[in-house]
């Protein structure tokens, strides 16, 4: 039971300006510690020689999303194989911390693609022209995905761009279309039904769909509704009408109502090229993920059958839609009876065995295609820029796909985010997840420390102690924004307003 002093002041930091102060007090507190780390690990690099990149005569490669951790991952990789980097971010991000990363060259802003896509695109245009970008890889956001394929007709004829053009972009990203495409290639999914009205959903033939009980999500974006795991249908019908009425559907705004599996959830993530996978890694997944633990596909555990799982699916969906650019996919384990009607249908089964011989199915619910923080699982790895840059080696390189994280790593094992564990420790009522203490020791010990490298510790600092004070200190506490969470692993803020 919490007390009511207790509970008043808990209410008092979670709204309004006041919510920021703890953060802003971390920040500094911990500052001493984290200067201290970074002039260590510089002396650490200096006197063993560090991990020196290579001499700059390889590609040009221009990365977004400098927000981002995954830029970040991506950043150092190419670096470090001899790549040339080039880092842009939009301006209301300008200070974020991969952009003091030693292995980037140049850091350049991006005009809102949001407010203006025309202006993003030229901004995007006028960089690859001036620095001879060879290649650009996109690190959006949900938001932002369609821009960057939109961007691509223009850059395609000067660069090789690693994503999706807006139509296929579109298919993948919208829930309801990447369910269709699913089922046109014969794999299994929940059962889904699109609406546009909340009228539409009520007059559902309820009666005759068994027991089966579904979630509403809506097929684009939408952060007010992302968490709303309401199960429908349910009684009385008024409040019901008055919740779906909540959800603005419309058919602009539709929404997909999509059978409640029981089982936990996964995701996977890759870049493909020309319809084959190079690079693979999987691991459990959340609303919000902050931390990611790579599980290697195998036969041997019933977590490794899972991911192998996956992959098949994944290897099966990119070769029949021969997609080239970043994708990740979500799925569900569940031990609900399969659907008759789709079983005559399918090309590739979503049954497995766990180790006492129970049976489950994977489905998959989404298709993120983007670049996926899980690629964290990949920090060090010496193959993983091939995947990006080979492109032209493919037919003779194709028996080497998908790279795998390397398993006695520090980052396959997991790779965590120290501010996010922190606060899960030691102020959890700030946060949506505690973290007992034999936990955080564990990951300490055993896994990786997202943002900080040895031989490249500012962005560890800077994260930390520039990137989001600054975000709390000029739009929390100046401008008097709300938010409810913060993505540590995305640079993403839900601001209410």
């Amino acid at each position: 039971m919490v007390h009511k002093p207790t509970k008043r002041l808990v209410d008092i930091l979670l709204n309004g300006r006041q919510k920021n102060i703890p953060f802003l007090a971390a920040s500094l507190f911990f500052l001493p510690l984290s200067i201290t780390i970074v002039f260590l690990s510089y002396a650490i690099s200096i006197l063993t020689l560090g991990d020196r990149r290579r001499s700059r005569s390889g590609l040009t490669i221009l990365v977004s999303g400098g927000r981002t951790c995954k830029a970040l991952v991506h950043a150092r990789q190419f670096a470090r194989a001899g790549h040339r980097v080039i880092l842009c971010e939009e301006a209301d991000a300008q200070y974020c911390a991969t952009r003091y990363s030693n292995c980037v060259d140049r850091f350049y802003t991006l005009p809102d693609p949001l407010a203006s896509q025309q202006k993003y695109t030229e901004a995007l245009l006028k960089i690859v022209l001036k620095e001879r970008v060879d290649i650009f890889v996109p690190c959006c956001g949900v938001a932002t995905t369609i821009c960057d394929g939109i961007a691509k007709r223009s850059l395609d004829r000067h660069c090789t761009v690693l994503q999706f053009d807006e139509d296929l972009g579109r298919k993948l990203d919208k829930k309801d279309h990447f369910m269709a495409a699913c089922q046109l290639h014969g794999l299994e999914i929940p059962k889904t039904v699109t609406f546009t009205s909340a009228a539409e959903v009520m007059q559902y033939d309820w009666a005759n769909d068994g027991k089966r009980k579904y979630v509403m999500k809506c097929v684009g974006v939408d952060d007010r509704t992302r968490n709303d795991m309401t199960l429908f249908p349910y009684a009385p019908a008024d409040k019901m009408l008055a919740h779906l009425n909540r959800l603005n559907m419309s058919k602009s705004n539709p929404y997909i109502m999509q059978e409640f599996l029981d089982g936990a959830e996964y995701c996977c993530q890759s870049i493909a090229w020309r319809g084959v996978i190079r690079t693979y890694s999987a691991c459990l997944s959340s609303d919000v993920l902050m931390n990611y633990t790579h599980i290697p596909p195998s036969t041997k555990t019933f977590e490794g059958r899972i991911s192998a799982k996956m992959l098949e699916f994944a290897q099966h969906f990119t070769k029949a839609m021969e997609l080239s650019g970043p994708v990740a996919f979500d799925f569900l384990l569940t031990s609900t009876p399969p659907d008759g009607a789709q079983a005559k249908t399918l090309v590739l089964s979503s049954v497995l065995y766990d180790d006492s011989g129970r049976r489950w199915r994977l489905l998959p619910i989404e298709c993120n295609p983007r670049t996926h923080t899980a690629n964290t699982n990949f920090l060090g790895n010496r193959y993983y820029e091939a995947a990006y840059t080979r492109l032209a080696h493919d037919a003779n390189t194709r028996h080497a796909w998908p790279i795998l994280p390397d398993e006695n790593t520090a980052p396959a094992r997991g790779t965590y985010w120290i501010g996010h564990e922190l606060f899960n420790l030691c102020l959890p009522f700030l946060s949506t997840k505690r973290t007992k203490p034999l936990e955080f020791i564990n990951r300490i010990l055993t896994q990786r420390e997202a943002e900080w490298d040895l031989h490249d510790p500012l962005p560890f600092l800077m994260c930390y102690h520039f990137q989001w004070p600054f975000l709390w200190l000029t739009q929390g506490l100046i401008k008097g924004r709300r938010w409810t969470r913060m993505n540590a692993s995305t640079g993403k803020v839900f601001w209410l307003d």
